[in-house]
């Protein structure tokens, strides 16, 4: 639960230039900008709006409409993560795009225009690809400024603290195409760039090596059971729908589900598999009822924090540093210490475990929270693990359907078979999970102790100071 600080102050209209506007006139704002002109003054950096040091533009296209069956590599706002610049894209169809898209192109920038505090920029390494309708998408004027430079520029608290006052709307927050362009950044010369990527790059390495520590672990422990239980995955261990263009099979074996990936060989393989061990299907192990989350969006003030599919994690915890917040206190939508939270839609099937600290949250829409039936006494640790394992992915994959994005319902998420073993040997896998989550919390904080030293050094470099933002 948080509370909003209230905040008044007044203004002269002969000191407001063009824009009646809260949070264009907002004091922390201008001091902030006092500071910025003050700074580059002393220092000898030109201080210049966004769109002096990079073109903005728009190549947007359908492409279910305008090349259905041409394959992209497609970025959404899902795929980028925050405060790092790193981007996951994903292959699709034109025609599996229906809504409107933005083409970028290799050294090109994109950043996010929907909930900007969340820090999610990229600097486009591939060729060309396209993305969601979300991005504002620059070429930055190589003349002028390194794409290195800009990218970690926009990425720094000197930008979040420009964005901070001037969001519009309520549910969905979001920085406007006029504000986004006399974005300030502080511009040394190239000179000046090139010696302030060469100090903070070491830090950022240091921050990927982590993170890559990090993934390591994390994968495994997320297949600790498979591992535990000697069950040996087909190769490859994660399917992949590109392994055969095509196959053939007999339309006998349709009958029940006329479906490319449900029959594929690999989910053969997956279904041997789980015929040759001693397995439970979910529906037994949970109560019959499995609830949908509430059609609302996190925001940043609210009486009740509200969990979003990207506060779920593979590793089964909940990531709750960037949660939002709505107004909410019925306790039928709340979830309580060991309930599991599976996304249903669009990246299907990742579960997570409600722990003590979470208790009492709310949950969203496209995530189905599932209980545990008390007198099974299978923890709903184990559980998550396996969920979240690949051969528990595997099946996701089988069982999601859906054209326009996948998706998994209540009846599907039940089918979903669990292997057991004996009592005592879970709960020492039990223990074992636990201790690598705790690992994972050490390292999490780890790393973004490094990730605050990099911000604090860049800030450091061009103006003197690095905590203001802190």
């Amino acid at each position: 639960m948080t509370e909003s600080r209230s905040y008044a102050y007044y203004e002269y209209l002969d000191n407001i230039a063009d824009r009646l506007s809260y949070g264009e006139n907002q004091p922390e704002r201008k001091a902030f900008y006092k500071l910025l002109a003050e700074a580059c003054q002393q220092r000898g950096h030109d201080l210049k709006s966004l769109d002096e040091l990079a073109n903005i533009f728009e190549d947007k296209l359908k492409p279910a409409k305008d090349c259905p069956d041409e394959e992209f590599p497609y970025l959404g706002l899902d795929g980028i993560e925050p405060n790092t610049g790193r981007a996951t894209f994903t292959k699709m169809l034109g025609k599996d795009v229906v809504s409107v898209s933005k083409r970028f192109y290799r050294g090109n920038i994109v950043f996010a225009d929907l909930r900007p505090y969340l820090n999610k920029v990229h600097l486009v390494q591939i060729e060309t690809g396209i993305g969601s309708g979300e991005l504002f998408t620059i070429k930055p004027k190589e003349e002028l400024v390194i794409s290195g430079y800009l990218l970690r520029y926009l990425l720094s608290n000197l930008t979040l603290a420009q964005t901070k006052w001037i969001l519009t709307g309520c549910s969905f927050p979001r920085l406007n195409s006029e504000d986004f362009r006399h974005l300030k950044v502080v511009c040394p010369d190239k000179v000046k760039q090139k010696q302030v990527l060469d100090r903070i790059e070491p830090l950022e390495a240091e921050v990927q090596q982590k993170r890559k520590d990090i993934n390591q672990l994390i994968d495994n422990c997320r297949n600790l059971i498979l591992k535990k239980l000697n069950i040996k995955m087909p190769s490859p261990a994660i399917f992949l729908p590109t392994i055969y263009d095509f196959y053939l099979d007999w339309v006998e074996r349709n009958a029940e589900r006329l479906d490319f990936v449900f029959h594929h060989p690999w989910m053969d393989e997956i279904r041997k598999l789980l015929a040759s061990i001693k397995t439970v299907s979910l529906g037994e192990l949970i109560e019959p009822q499995i609830e949908y989350g509430i059609t609302e969006s996190g925001r940043e003030i609210g009486n009740t924090p509200f969990i979003n599919i990207g506060n779920l994690c593979l590793d089964g915890r909940l990531r709750t540093k960037d949660i939002g917040y709505i107004d909410y206190e019925e306790d039928s939508k709340l979830v309580h210490q060991g309930d599991i939270l599976m996304s249903r839609s669009r990246l299907v099937g990742i579960s997570s475990l409600v722990s003590e600290k979470e208790d009492g949250y709310s949950f969203g829409s496209y995530i189905l929270r599932l209980r545990v039936k008390k007198e099974i006494g299978v923890p709903s640790v184990y559980i998550v693990n396996f969920l979240n394992s690949d051969l528990g992915q595997g099946q996701v994959r089988m069982l999601e359907s859906g054209a326009f994005g996948k998706n998994i319902n209540t009846k599907q998420v039940k089918a979903i078979r669990i292997p057991l073993t004996q009592p005592d040997e879970i709960d020492n896998i039990v223990n074992e999970i636990r201790q690598t989550w705790d690992k994972l919390d050490e390292q999490d904080k780890e790393e973004e102790t490094i990730e605050n030293r990099a911000r604090e050094e860049f800030a450091k470099m061009l103006l003197g100071i690095g905590s203001f933002w802190s």
